[in-house]
């Protein structure tokens, strides 16, 4: 063992055995990884682990995957696959697009339009999707019934499951990047915009287009704005999506405040009293500032009598954002 050529020998034969032991212990350890890999990306892929597949871009930072978008091609056909009551004239409707892989493609802040024939006539009209651009194969509206001979929301109410109608997008003029960055205007007259608190008015089904910004911000890791909504209604049998809104303040209670206000009440109410113009509701919004944004949506008269009270409060213009 003392000889010289010996020695040489064995050490040359140990380092290739231990060369060879080194590149298969490799080679199980990548197989093995792609494997578990494969199983993990394949369980998020699944129905019930789209969710997670979203949390797991989000929290490692990668871009999603490329998705086809239903409205990239133009006006859509959409069926009505399920409705579900919110209140006395209220109700989510879940709508299944051309084929299940497909997102919606919104961005928050965005809405579509919906068409159909009603009593011989084309009818038009704006709507607010609420279920994020995660969603795939289908997307969720919330609709206000009014009546009219013309009325597409009566129309849509009275769909059955299997119905058709006809959606287009995206429109609107503002967008939520988040992080408190908005895209406001349309085209060269885009401007962007960066905010640290938000105050979101909401009065009725106005509430639909908000909803998916403050979902977007309050979701997102990196994203610290304050938001305050103050949800507006007739009376407490108006409300709807309760539950959803107060999850969502216990959820993140440090960055988000949640009021209800009610202009008729009743004596087992125990939120505010008083329409989103009223001095009681004017003064939970925070002092001017270039940091600061209000976005409001709801019926008209509200909007304009909320607006001429933001701007004798000092607020300017370019800084209230009207959905």
């Amino acid at each position: 063992i003392h000889n010289p050529m010996f020695y040489v020998q064995m050490t040359s034969e140990t380092d290739e055995l231990l060369y060879w032991l080194k590149l298969v212990t490799v080679g199980v350890i990548g197989s093995l990884t792609i494997h578990a890999g494969y199983k993990f990306y394949r369980n998020l892929r699944q129905e019930n682990g789209r969710s997670r597949w979203q949390e797991f871009h989000a929290a490692i930072g990668l871009i999603p995957p490329l998705i086809p978008t239903a409205l990239s091609s133009g006006a859509t056909s959409i069926t009505l696959d399920s409705k579900q009551p919110l209140n006395h004239n209220v109700a989510r409707f879940r709508f299944l697009l051309p084929h299940p892989e497909q997102v919606l493609g919104l961005r928050p802040g965005q809405h579509i339009s919906i068409a159909a024939t009603v009593g011989g006539k084309r009818v038009v009209r704006m709507y607010s999707p609420v279920s994020g651009n995660e969603a795939r194969g289908y997307f969720d509206v919330i609709i206000k019934r009014y009546e009219g001979e013309h009325a597409l929301s009566k129309h849509i109410h009275a769909m059955n499951e299997g119905d058709k109608l006809e959606c287009d997008g995206p429109r609107g003029h503002i967008i939520y990047r988040g992080r408190g960055t908005f895209v406001i205007g349309r085209s060269k007259n885009r401007e962007r915009r960066t905010f640290h608190s938000l105050t979101a008015i909401a009065g009725g089904s106005g509430i639909t287009p908000l909803l998916p910004i403050l979902k977007s911000s309050l979701e997102a890791y990196s994203d610290s704005c304050s938001i305050h909504l103050i949800f507006a209604n007739s009376t407490e049998k108006d409300l709807f999506i309760t539950e959803e809104l107060d999850a969502l303040a216990e959820t993140h209670p440090t960055r988000f405040r949640l009021t209800y206000t009610v202009s008729k009440a009743g004596d087992d109410w125990r939120g505010c009293v008083g329409r989103a113009d009223s001095s009681e509701m004017l003064k939970l919004i925070l002092r001017p500032s270039e940091d600061h944004v209000v976005m409001i949506c709801g019926p008209n008269p509200m909007v304009k009598s909320v607006v001429n009270a933001l701007k004798e409060m000092g607020h300017q213009e370019r800084n209230v954002l009207v959905f």
